[in-house]
């Protein structure tokens, strides 16, 4: 019981940690998308700086962080369950990875104002033998991830639910808000994992790009501008309900 408590508030703390990142990074593409040039950087680190401009904004990065390390430590110990399956345990520990790297990206900007380079780690990779092929299977499945939350979003079948009895009427319109966040994502994320792929077909650690390239791509597409603000509201849609999910107590299926 204490483990589980631990665990949901860990998950909490996570949530409206990432909710926070991904409202400004939306916020920021939809800016980009009516500024255009007068505006650089498009991806987790561009965010972070942004949020470093508010008067408070090493606090609020302060907290981020916090929250990240929050969020890893609960998939980590998801990732040690064994009463999960394989494959989710599997999964839990690279997203803990994962968000670990986006708050020491946070932590590193904090301190150094610098971000944290994934080439030198993809070059390694690619110079083993089996780089590669590990890369395009990586790539592969970071892609049905993104159809996977596609298809959340468009079927509404999100993987977390907010305890209606507490948001009373407001639910429906949090749920269609997080609908749409998770079907931008998912197209995001995809575009992600076609980079992985590209990166390793071409051997070069040169064509990776993270969600920041991923945004790039959108905006140079045939009504990129429309597109890339469409993009940032999904992506503030998506933040505004893991921040909810923070906020109250999801309830997981």
């Amino acid at each position: 019981m204490a483990k589980r408590l631990l665990r949901d508030l860990l998950i909490r703390a996570g949530y409206a940690a990432l909710g926070a990142v991904y409202v400004t990074l939306g916020l920021l593409a939809f800016f980009i998308a009516f500024e255009g040039g007068r505006i650089r950087g498009r991806g987790f680190a561009a965010a972070f700086r942004m949020l470093l401009l508010h008067p408070q904004g090493p606090t609020i990065l302060v907290i981020i962080a916090a929250g990240l390390a929050a969020f890893t430590i609960a998939r980590i110990l998801d990732a040690a369950d064994a009463g999960r399956s394989v494959f989710l345990r599997i999964f839990a520990f690279f997203d803990g990875i994962g968000h670990a790297l986006m708050g020491w990206l946070a932590v590193r900007l904090l301190i150094h104002r610098r971000g944290v380079a994934a080439r030198p780690a993809l070059a390694w990779l690619l110079s083993q033998s089996w780089g590669p092929r590990a890369l395009k299977i990586a790539g592969a499945v970071v892609m049905v991830i993104g159809a996977v939350q596609v298809w959340q979003g468009i079927s509404g079948r999100l993987p977390q639910r907010l305890p209606r009895e507490r948001l009373g009427g407001a639910a429906s319109v949090a749920v269609r808000v997080g609908r749409f966040g998770y079907a931008v994502r998912g197209v995001v994320t995809g575009i992600i994992g076609w980079f992985l792929i590209r990166t390793a077909q071409d051997v070069d650690p040169r064509a990776y790009r993270d969600i920041g390239g991923a945004l790039e791509v959108i905006e140079r597409m045939r009504s990129g501008v429309p597109l890339l603000a469409l993009a940032g509201v999904g992506l503030v849609a998506y933040g505004g309900y893991l921040l909810l999910l923070g906020i109250f107590q999801a309830r997981l299926k």
